[in-house]
């Protein structure tokens, strides 16, 4: 990943369980949820103040500026009261640990005050930012029920890339290149996720043009080999196995 990558994450969940708590209606449901989302510090205090005080009201004050490194989980432990928001914690810890292991730990912010418009999020959600732009560059997260509207019921994690933002920067930095011919695709098997990204970082530095599969079998994996004219496919697990196509 590119030092200037940033990804801010944060969890439905741990807002949600708040509002449970607090009981308000809807449309101040939604006002809370706007100027948190807007980061409306002086307007969202303001609106507070018109709310019976207690101990959500104050763990709703502190939620925007509960934004940082893995700090920031174990200081939404205080605020936190409900199995909802434990979850989301402990998931959000989980997905940290992952991401360490991979050797992503210093592109990962916590913003467990960040607020998706769409409702339809379930769970996780994140945003991505590159330096020299402070336009969003990548939104997405876990939504569980939108799917079953459009008669396919399923969980599901999807995500959007602002393409201008990235066409202004490689404008900008002089990059448009040529990709390079993929020679090498790498196709992990579960458990070893992380060993094969350190592998395709690794041919990635030797100058080898290399693809992450995303598929689940070996088979399918080298079909997609052959269809795309990749010389091989790299099959990470407890042992290494290198297939020519």
């Amino acid at each position: 990943v590119d030092d200037t990558v940033r990804i801010e994450i944060g969890h439905v969940g741990f807002f949600e369980s708040l509002m449970e708590e607090l009981g308000a209606d809807a449309a101040t449901e939604a006002e809370i949820r706007d100027l948190i989302e807007g980061k409306n510090y002086a307007a969202l205090s303001e609106l507070l103040d018109t709310l019976e005080q207690g101990e959500v009201v104050d763990a709703l004050r502190r939620l925007p500026h509960l934004f940082g490194g893995e700090k920031v989980l174990k200081k939404a432990q205080t605020p936190c009261r409900t199995a909802r928001g434990q979850e989301a914690l402990d998931y959000l810890a989980s997905l940290y640990d992952d991401l360490r292991n991979m050797g992503l730990e210093e592109h990962v912010i916590f913003d467990l005050g960040m607020l998706h418009s769409n409702e339809y999020y379930t769970g996780m959600i994140f945003r991505g930012y590159i330096e020299g732009s402070g336009e969003i560059a990548l939104s997405g997260g876990r939504y569980d029920a939108l799917l079953q509207q459009f008669g396919a019921p399923r969980a599901a994690t999807g995500f959007a890339i602002n393409v201008d933002v990235l066409m202004r920067l490689l404008k900008k930095n002089g990059k448009f290149t040529k990709a390079p011919i993929c020679k090498v695709l790498v196709h992990p098997e579960d458990g070893y996720e992380a060993k094969a990204l350190h592998t395709v970082n690794a041919l990635t530095a030797d100058g080898i043009a290399c693809e992450y599969s995303v598929f689940d079998t070996v088979e399918k994996a080298v079909a997609y080999a052959a269809a795309k004219h990749i010389e091989r496919v790299d099959v990470i697990g407890e042992v290494c196995e290198m297939i020519k196509v």
